[in-house]
Formats: structure tokens, sequence, C-alpha cells
């Protein structure tokens, strides 16, 4: 391909246009003749299937009366018509049944023939058409008539057209090539013109005269030989620029000498103005020259000849034998450059700290030095700011920790004190960020201000928890501040700081002691007061409510009085102990003093929750505590309850109605609690008995399921049954499920409950299959807590399973609740059920939050309206909007829809018009026993076999 491609490139470019010119003209022949061949082709297709088609549904319809009283006789004669036809291949007459009447197929075509689809009348396969005619009276399918034409005569009339195409495609080409060559020569005659207008040009010595050639056309090639004359033009114009920078060059040459004079004068001023002298030592002469103001700080009267020897007079005599052996060494080893540091003496007799640097910049032919060159600088204040360094660098090393950071708080150095207080190593600390200190106690909010404060005053001061290395974290002292340079810019910050974990710790335990009861480790009734007081503030703030339990121990001071205070003390602290885990994080419990406790509970959702908590105190409390001298104590307790806002705003009101509710539950008999109101104990305990019965109902089976119709309401039959569950009390009778069903789903007895109510269903609807009822859909409610808590597909799998309930009649109703409480895994859940065949459903639907648009995304089957919008229905026109509207959008996703609660007929009316799916209520039949539905199911089948 490569090659291909270079050898085209390669080719003279009159070959190249002749090229395309041939291209362009055959492609347009070729597509234009290739158009016409298909088109004439389609058209003789579309002919010969319309003619031959009609002529064989017209050859059906007088077979009708054949076929209907079965005449073979007749229908043969007819199709004869038909086969008579030269180009039929064969023809067969075949009843609805599958009995062919007649056919004729002297070729044996018919049973290779492809099958048509239902809707299919004609198939064009290979060298047949095949056709398949239905034969129908009055809209009743009697049988069909299929056969199959010949097609050869028609394909090679269009192998003959395709050959005339051919034959003209050939004379086309020809024809282009003649074409294309006369193009080519007439294209290429100006650029020839021009390629002997440029060769003569390139001949000619002279160019400063133009030479103008004019094509004389208005084309391309107009502009190229406008383009040639404006490229001469520029040349000559770049020419004379040429020579005009030359003559520049020279002028700048001039400058740049100037500017060298200029720039040494200019480095005799620098090294004045930094305070560095230049010095010349002509080694071999032994002369040096000094600046003059170098030589003016020495003496005041210099010799005439300044020699080495006389310089290094002026050295403090204690460097001046080190200076002289680096003088000897720089002579003998032959080294290119020196640089040293000694004390000069001045004029005033002081001494200043000088800094000399130069290097050899000449040698004799034996490589000796012959001249050297350098500068020297004052650099006494530099030396005594390096003894102030020492002297910080010391006072550094503090038993305080220290880190220096730049302005970017990237660590440049930290002290020995902040490894031991850190954990971190200097070569681990450094070019670290201090957030690598950073425990996360405190939030972004408090670093946001420290910075502020270090923004405004340039320091902070405080106490932060940071994290060492081994991460534990502990508390420090802490001191920033910021360094700042000379145009008021932060460089650097400096923090300093101290661990203050012990002086933490010994607060720590004083607090203990002013807040805790030392004997239980309990908070007292000083932190209990903090406590309640700022719980008030925040529920009345929130709208919640809170509880506070009085306790106090029965039998304690028997106890206390024979085995002693320490059995005492053993006692006190193994209540306090099981007090704490019957517990939430969020409660507290404290010891007042003696045997007296009190519990806060905080955020309760009902009044009857800190009743559940006593019972679980006082049951825990009752069991027996083993002391460590004695087994088998026994001992009780009496509480009492006072609630907020019912019973006080302040924390001694609170106290004191608890103080005196505890009274009431020892005049009961002690052993219980009590509310400070009577009704609130009364309800209470009520509650938690109902709680017990229910449990033993589940284990004595007092549980029964009841089945309201489900009905389709353009037909009125019931297609299928909601199972709701009843409990059945051997002495309260039938308890409605607003009773217990609110104290399951606290409890957690619901997910019992629900499974067992799957399970009753889905036996029960077997059996009504085995006994020859017609199958119904069965639904079966799953609460919010079993779809959350448990696994509902395993559960559904394994009763399926246990009951032989088909799937496909199965129906789980989940609330919207329920649904939304468990989104994570909520599609998951759903796949899983519809995988097993399941028919899924949303309850209550426009009770909760969720939306029709979330909805979607849920396999569901089917929605359910809650009872609420169809109540007031005609009568609420808002009711009537919500619930056509819920309709319409509920089609529109797919899903099927049931009304729930319909019990008028106005109501039934409405939810027909209005294109609902299926309702169900008293209006048609409420919830009922399994026995009374069989037989509802039992009238409605003998009603339809009458019908």
């Amino acid at each position: 391909m490569n090659k291909l491609k270079q050898w085209v490139v390669c080719q003279p470019f009159k070959r190249k246009l002749q090229w395309v010119i041939m291209t362009v003209v055959l492609t347009t022949v070729a597509s234009t003749l290739g158009f016409l061949y298909w088109q004439k082709n389609d058209q003789q297709r579309n002919d010969f299937v319309r003619t031959n088609l009609a002529l064989a549904k017209l050859v059906a319809e007088f077979t009708v009366l054949p076929v209907v009283f079965d005449d073979s006789k007749g229908a043969e004669d007819q199709l004869s018509k038909l086969w008579k036809t030269p180009n039929v291949a064969y023809v067969l007459l075949e009843k609805t049944g599958g009995q062919i009447l007649t056919n004729h197929d002297p070729s044996n075509i018919a049973a290779a023939a492809p099958t048509l689809a239902d809707n299919q009348e004609w198939l064009w396969q290979d060298h047949y058409l095949y056709f398949a005619v239905p034969i129908s009276h009055e809209h009743e399918k009697l049988g069909i008539l299929k056969g199959a034409y010949r097609i050869d005569e028609l394909k090679q009339a269009q192998y003959r057209e395709l050959h005339f195409m051919l034959l003209v495609m050939l004379i086309a080409a020809l024809c282009s090539y003649g074409l294309a060559f006369l193009l080519r020569s007439f294209a290429m005659a100006p650029i020839t013109q021009l390629d002997r207008h440029a060769r003569r040009i390139a001949e000619q010595p002279d160019m400063s005269e133009p030479i103008i050639y004019s094509a004389h056309r208005a084309d391309e090639i107009s502009h190229l030989y406008d383009a040639f004359n404006l490229l001469m033009s520029r040349i000559q114009q770049r020419e004379t620029e040429i020579l005009q920078l030359n003559r520049d060059l020279e002028i700048k040459i001039r400058q740049r000498t100037q500017d060298l004079e200029e720039s040494r004068h200019i480095l005799a001023l620098s090294l004045q103005a930094s305070n560095q002298w230049l010095w010349d030592w002509n080694i071999a002469d032994n002369i040096l020259k000094l600046d003059a103001e170098l030589v003016s700080l020495c003496t005041t009267l210099p010799p005439a000849t300044i020699t080495i020897d006389w310089f290094n007079e002026q050295i403090h005599p204690d460097d001046q034998l080190r200076i002289r052996q680096a003088q000897a060494n720089l002579l003998c080893d032959r080294q290119p450059n020196c640089s040293s540091e000694f004390r000069l003496r001045t004029v005033n007799g002081d001494y200043r700290w000088i800094h000399s640097q130069g290097q050899i910049i000449e040698r004799s032919p034996q490589g000796n030095p012959v001249r050297m060159i350098g500068t020297q600088t004052d650099i006494t204040d530099r030396k005594q700011a390096e003894i102030e360094l020492r002297i910080a660098a010391v006072a550094f090393e503090s038993q305080e920790g220290i880190m220096v950071t730049d302005a970017n708080n990237d660590i440049l150095r930290v002290n020995q004190a902040f490894t031991k207080i850190t954990g971190y190593t200097t070569e681990e600390a450094v070019n670290q960020n201090p957030r690598l200190l950073k425990s996360g106690l405190q939030d972004q909010s408090f670093y946001e201000e420290m910075w502020r404060s270090i923004e405004l005053t340039g320091n902070w001061e405080g106490q932060i928890w940071n994290r060492r290395k081994n991460s534990d974290i502990y508390p420090e002292l802490i001191t920033i501040t910021a360094v700042k340079g000379p145009d008021n810019v932060v460089t650097n910050y400096v923090a300093v700081f101290n661990d203050i974990t012990l002086t933490q710790a010994a607060t720590a335990e004083i607090e203990r002691l002013a807040f805790y009861d030392p004997l239980t480790a309990l908070p007292n009734r000083r932190l209990l007061m903090d406590r309640l007081q700022h719980s008030i503030n925040m529920d009345r703030r929130d709208g919640k409510q809170l509880a506070l339990l009085m306790l106090d121990l029965d039998r304690f001071k028997a106890v206390n009085d024979s085995l002693g205070h320490l059995a005492g003390d053993d006692l006190l602290q193994q209540v306090a102990a099981r007090i704490s885990s019957r517990l939430r994080d969020v409660d507290m419990v404290a010891r007042l003093g003696g045997d007296e406790f009190v519990i806060l509970l905080e955020d309760i959702t009902l009044p009857e929750d800190a009743a559940q908590v006593a019972e679980e105190i006082i049951a825990e409390l009752s069991k027996q505590f083993c002391l460590s001298q004695h087994d088998n104590v026994l001992i009780g307790a009496s509480i009492g309850i006072s609630l907020y806002p019912q019973h006080g705003d302040s924390p001694e009101i609170l106290m004191d109605h608890a103080d005196a509710a505890l009274y009431q539950a020892k005049d009961a008999g002690r052993g219980c609690f009590a509310y400070f109101s009577e009704e609130l104990t009364l309800a209470a305990r009520e509650r938690i008995a109902l709680e017990a019965r229910l449990r033993h109902a589940i284990e004595q089976q007092e549980l029964r399921v009841f089945y309201q119709a489900q009905v389709d309401i353009a037909t009125g039959l019931i297609i299928g049954a909601e199972a709701l569950v009843r409990w059945q009390d051997p002495a309260e009778g039938l308890i409605p499920p607003q009773r217990f069903i609110p104290i399951a789903e606290e409890s957690g007895l619901i997910v019992d409950i629900g499974s067992w109510v799957l399970h009753e269903t889905c036996r029960q609807g077997r059996q009504w299959l085995d006994t020859g009822l017609p199958a119904v859909t069965l639904a079966v409610n799953v609460s919010a807590h079993q779809f959350q808590r448990s696994d509902i597909c395993a559960l559904v799998a394994q009763v399926l399973s246990d009951t032989g309930f088909p799937p496909e009649h199965l129906e789980l109703e989940i609330t919207e609740s329920g649904l939304m409480g468990n989104q994570s895994n909520a599609t998951t859940i759903l796949n899983n059920l519809r995988a097993q065949g399941v028919h899924l459903a949303i309850d209550d639907f426009g009770t909760g939050y969720s939306s029709l648009a979330y909805l979607k995304h849920f396999p569901l089957d089917v929605l359910k309206i809650d009872k609420s919008f169809i109540d007031e229905i005609p009568f609420q026109q808002d009711d009537m909007e919500i619930t056509a509207t819920i309709v319409a959008m509920a089609h529109t996703l797919g899903f099927k829809v049931l009304a729930e609660g319909v019990e008028t007929p106005e109501q039934h009316d409405f939810l027909r018009k209005k294109g609902c799916d299926m309702y169900q209520g008293y209006i048609k039949s409420p919830p009922i026993p399994a026995e009374e539905f069989a037989k509802l199911l039992r009238s409605q089948n003998r009603t339809m076999s009458v019908v």
C-alpha cells in the first residue's frame, strides 16, 4: 500500500489531473446508470409481485364455497385457472385444520418451500415468488392458498439490461479518457508558460529590474502569475534590507564597545556599593594592588609599594600563621583559587572580619602562578549574627517543643523536645505539613478561627489535641507566632508547645471527684442536674420529650446491715453495672447517694417507652446477686417516672415529681413503677401486658388470616384477595390489628408474624387449588421491619418450596416507607423476588414521601391507591383529581392500579371511568375467614357456569 502511494505521489501533475477528470466522469456515469438499473429492476419486481399476488387473491375468493362445503373437485376447477398460468410452479389449497383440499405440484417444490409468517403474504427467494393468501368468510379464516411463481424470465431480462449497462460504461470510459486528455492540455498550457518564464528569470544575472508577465486569465492561474511576480518583488526588497542590516550591525558593534567600557566602570561602582574591594597580586614581583578604601581602612600612611608581606602584618596575630600557610599551599600545590576568613586591624586599632577569595588568572610556561585577582568583603556583621544564632540554637533546644515552618506551612526545623513529645524525628518532620499531628478532634471551624487570629494579631495561644507518631492523642498548650519580614509579609511561623497530659489528668481527677460518685463511678447529683438542664433546653428547641426515672432499692438496708458495708458497696457497684447495661449510649444513670439512683432517658418517642425501660431494669435487679463473700442475694427496685414536658419544665420540678411517683410505686407494693400521672401508669402497664399476651398468642397459634376480595373493575370478577392478620383471643375475642400491629412493630414481633402470615396464606392457596377452586392472586403485606431487617428473598423461596404454591399467584405488598427506608438494597431485593416469579405491589401509595418518578426504577407490577384518597370521593374535588392523576401516571409507567377502601357505587363508577384496573372494599366484601372466602369463590364460579 505504501509503495502504491509513493508511486502515485511521484507521477507528473498533468497525469494526476487526467486521472481526476476520468474518475469524476466515470463515477458520475456509473452512479447514474446504477441508479437507473436499480430503479427499473425494483419497479419490475414490484409489478410482478402486485400482478401475480392480485391473481392469487382473485382465485382465493372463488374458492370460498369449495372450502366451506369441502368440495375438492370445485376447488381443483378454481385452482386450474391459476396453475395453467405458465410461470406458476406449484399451488395448493389448505384448510384451517391443516387438511390439503387440492394441490398441483408437478416438480415437488412445495416440500422445500419456506414457511411464511401469519401476516406475511409473499416472499421473494431464490428462483421463486412464494405466496400465501388467506381464505376467509365474514372475518372467519377458512383456509389458506399457497403457491409459487417462477421468476427466471424476469431475472434473465434483468441480466440483459445489466450487460447493456456495462457496454455503456465501457464507451463512457473511452470518451472520458479523450475528454480528460483535452482538458489536461487546456489546463496545463498556462502552467507550462509560467515554467518557461521561471527558467528565463533563473538564467538572468541582473535582478535589479522586475520582470512582469501577464497571463491575461481571470482564474487561479492568473493568481499564480500574480504571486510569482510578487515573490520576485519581495526578493529584491529583502536584498535591500540585508544591505541595510549590515550597516546597522556595524553601528551596534561600535555601541557595544562603548557599553563594555561603561560596564567596567559600573563594576567598580558595584564592588564599592556592595562593600567589596578588588585586589590584584603580582606574584612574581610580590606587588599587591589594593582598593584605596581598603588601604585607608588599615592605615593613614601606606607605603609607596604595598607587598603581600605588609598586608600579612595587618592581620590578627592569631590568624597570620593560618593565612601564610594557605598562601604557601596555593603557590606550591598550584591550586586555581583560594578562600579564607581572617581578622584585619583597622586604623582605630580594632579588628574587622574579612572574607577574601581569589583566582589565579595567569601562569608561567612552567605552570607556576604569576598573577592572581580577587575580592575582599567585610563580614563583621555576619560573624556577629552567627554568634547570635549559636546562642539562639542553645535556646532552641529547650524543654518546650519548637517547630518552625515557612510561609506555606512546610516544616523547616524542629528541636529535640518536639521529637520527645511527638515521636517524630527531625528527618520525618522536616518538609512535612503540621497536619501530620492532626488528631481529628477539632473541626474545620476551629482551625479557621485559629488562623484568623494569627492573621489579625500575629499570634495565637490555646489548647489543642494532637496525635503522636504512635497514634496516641495528647493535649498540648501551644503558642503560634507569625514572623514577618521588612515588607510586613509573613516569612515563617514559630510554634512553641508543651505536653499538658499530666496537667489534664490531674484536672480530670479533680473533675471526677467533683462530678462523679467515687464508689460506682456514676455521675453524681451535680452532674445530673447540669445534664438534665442541658437536655431540657435541647428538647425544648427540637420539640422532643425525655423521661426521668428515680430508682430506690428495696431491701438494701437489710443487706447492708446484715452482711456489712463492704458487701453493701459491692452490691451498689453491681447494681450500677446492671442498670448501665440496659441503657442506650445517649441515656444517663446517676447515683444520688445511698441506694437511690436516677436515670435520664433522652429523645423518647412515647411515654410508654420509659415504662418498658423501667420494667427491664426492675426485672434485671430482681435477679440474684453474687457478692464477694455471699451468694444468692436478692433485692428489688421501685421506680418513679416523670416526663418532660408533661410533668414539668425544670430539673427541680422533674426531680420532685419523679420522687413523688417513686413513693406511689412503693405504696403500690414495691417492685414496680409508677408515673407521676395515674393514667400514664395504667396505659403503660396495659401496653406491656398486651405485648406479653401477643407473644403468647403467637406461640399458641391464636392468629388468623382473613381475606378481602380484589375485583376486576371491568368484569366485576374476583381475581385476587389480600391476606389480613387477625388475633382471636380466647378471652376478648377478635382483636383488631390496629391494637396489636403497632406493638408488634415496636417490639420486633412483626417479623415473626409476617413470616407466619406468608406461610399460612401460601398453604391456604395451595389447598384451594387442590380442591378445584379457580386460581386467584393472593396478596401478602410485607412490613417495613420485615423488608429491612430480614432476608425476605430466602423466606419467600422457602415458603413457596414448602407449600408448593405457584409463585405467579403470590403478590407481595410493600409500603412506601419500607421501600424508601432500604433504598440501597431495595432494587436488588425486588429483582430477586421478581426472578422467583412473584408479583410486587406498592401499598398505601400517596401516604409516604416517594414519587412515581422514583418508583419507575423499581420492578413493580401493581400500585395500590390508599383508602384516604377514596373516602371523600365524590365530595372532595382534590381527592378526585389526585386519584385520576395517579391512575393516569401509573398506567404510563406500566403499573396496574388497585383502589383500596371502595365502599359506595359513586366511588366505584368514578374509578371505572378513570380507567382504574382493580378495587377492594366493603362494597364487594369485608375481610372474611378462609372458609367464607372459599364460598364466595364457589358462588362466583357457579354464576359464571350458568352464564
